[in-house]
């Protein structure tokens, strides 16, 4: 009687650490539609949260000990990017004194609580199945509802922030960041289901998610969409699987996708409530490349003084604000930028090389042994962590997704899906 109660209790801690896994998934996307300056502490809570779950179990020791044995070159490089962004961090030009110092400080401990949260995932995911149908549920229902929530707030909420972009997600930016993630995991449901033919209720989902891609005008979060799409693509094509279906599927998304804005901006149009603005997809064309490329010769001059160790988390707009840099234009126009929009500069100015070289190098080395096993047909699932891994880095190029909370989180999740060729039941 007694070892039955155990068992069961055994039972029930795995169930709720595998229920408050989906849980992360599902809600994170989600607490985005919330403008609150907390958002970014809700998120690392979760990531908290989840690690000490993971700790509490049984025999979790035993499986950090055996995870160590398994990865030991993995595990000396992780180590030594830890060490390299401390040493950034130290070196900070943010000082205790200065007001800086809170968002130095902050975004340390941001990576630190991401560099957790990753090793918990993949020590998870190395020892549980997922169940696919409710991984796939809760990021559907998560997108939908993504979805569903800004529409309505913004043809409900007049007079409000919410027709300012930036004000809507001000604590934690930029819709189009989520939506690539979310839309480039749902294709990777799509590959996994491999029709044969046409299916409406797959076209609905897509053609939903892709028309608030519209609705926000982002130039980096459609090409991403569009990156992977074709990504997908290639890889039936490899495989030497039927693509017809595939690339009707997009084709008539996309076109759907901009017949729903269409709708939805005439429903706009013809409301009788004043002050309504509709964000116009035409932005996409509008906006000036040279922007970024003031952005980008700025942080390159930036690296050049500090190449090895960079100057810590957060620094652009910490030397922006102390009149430390000038970028251009935007400094003529008394405008600050947050970060490089570039992942890879933004790694430089902060990390230096030592710990670019370092993360990129794991990146890189995950990525190509995810590649590898799908190409090799060896583990199927892994096209939906890799693909949107893929999305949000093409993504990242021209943006902010490795600082967003919310796409860095995904990221997370799924570079540890990859690293521990995740299996599902």
């Amino acid at each position: 009687m007694f070892q039955n109660n155990k068992s069961l209790s055994k039972f029930n801690y795995k169930n709720f650490l595998e229920f408050f896994f989906y849980f992360i998934i599902f809600i994170t996307p989600l607490i985005t539609t919330y403008n609150d300056q907390q958002n970014i502490n809700r998120i690392l809570a979760l990531q908290i949260i989840f690690v000490f779950l993971l700790l509490f179990q049984k025999n979790s020791l035993n499986l950090i000990i055996s995870s160590i044995k398994n990865n030991q070159k993995t595990v000396i490089i992780l180590s030594l990017f830890l060490i390299s962004i401390t040493i950034s961090y130290i070196g900070s030009p943010g000082k205790i004194e200065d007001w800086g110092f809170e968002f130095v400080r902050h975004k340390y401990l941001q990576s630190v609580i991401y560099f957790l949260f990753f090793i918990a995932t993949y020590i998870y995911l190395n020892k549980y199945q997922l169940n696919f149908k409710y991984f796939k549920k809760v990021i559907i229902l998560s997108a939908l509802l993504f979805v569903l929530i800004t529409y309505t707030r913004y043809f409900f909420e007049v007079n409000s922030e919410i027709y300012n972009l930036l004000s809507f997600f001000s604590t934690i930016r930029s819709p189009g960041y989520v939506l690539t993630s979310l839309i480039s995991l749902f294709i990777g449901f799509i590959l996994i289901k491999n029709s044969k033919n046409l299916n409406f209720t797959d076209i609905a989902i897509l053609s939903t998610l892709i028309s608030l891609v519209y609705f926000f005008g982002g130039r980096g979060n459609l090409i991403s969409i569009i990156i992977a799409c074709i990504i997908s693509i290639i890889y039936k094509r490899i495989i030497k699987e039927e693509i017809d279906v595939l690339i009707k599927t997009f084709l008539i998304s996309f076109l759907l996708a901009f017949v729903a804005l269409e709708i939805f901006k005439l429903i706009i149009s013809l409301s009788s409530v004043p002050g309504v603005s509709v964000i116009n997809y035409y932005t996409i064309f509008r906006y000036n490349f040279l922007d970024r490329l003031e952005i980008w010769i700025a942080c390159l001059n930036l690296f050049k003084e500090n190449i090895f160790f960079g100057y810590g988390p957060n620094i652009l707009i910490l030397l922006q604000a102390n009149g430390l840099l000038e970028i251009g234009n935007w400094s003529k126009s008394n405008m600050m930028v947050s970060h490089p929009h570039n992942f890879i500069l933004q790694f430089l100015i902060e990390w230096g090389l030592i710990g670019t070289l370092l993360i990129l190098f794991l990146m890189t080395k995950n990525m190509l042994k995810g590649i590898i096993i799908l190409i090799k047909k060896q583990n199927k699932y892994l096209i939906i962590p890799v693909l949107n891994v893929a999305g949000l880095t093409a993504h990242g190029m021209v943006d902010g997704t490795y600082i967003h909370p919310v796409t860095v989180t995904f990221l997370l999740i799924s570079n540890a899906m990859i690293a521990a060729n995740v299996k599902f039941k």
